[in-house]
């Protein structure tokens, strides 16, 4: 008896809010969090993870005045007058309130263990 590569697939809820991404500019963009307690902020992250991103500015919560803020698909603009709704510590708060809205359990939460990519065939 031969055996066959098989996969199943799971539909994970999840919602989706405006946030800032520090990549040598700033760019606005959906920070998606899902039940399953991952977190895409342009990498799929678990909590910690996403902590660490918060922490070291790759995701960020406000930028300086003047900077501009890249908008995919229409452009730049500058920010003049800012008023943020989160610090960090906030957005923390929020995310994990989102995750446990979404799971109030907190059952079956995926540990990315430190890593934000996965080797397949050779190939991350």
């Amino acid at each position: 008896m031969t055996s066959a590569s098989i996969c199943r697939t799971k539909e994970i809820r999840g919602h989706e809010f405006p946030g800032i991404i520090h990549n040598g500019s700033y760019f606005l963009t959906g920070l998606q969090v899902f039940a399953d307690g991952l977190i895409n902020c342009w990498q799929m992250v678990d909590l910690p993870m996403f902590k660490e991103k918060l922490r070291r500015g790759w995701v960020v919560t406000s930028i300086p005045t003047d900077a501009e803020l890249s908008i995919h698909g229409i452009g730049g603009v500058g920010v003049k007058s800012p008023i943020w709704t989160h610090t960090p510590k906030s957005l923390i708060k929020f995310v994990q309130e989102t995750i446990k809205g979404l799971n109030p359990r907190l059952e079956n939460l995926h540990d990315c263990h430190g890593r934000d990519t996965e080797e397949v065939n050779g190939v991350r």
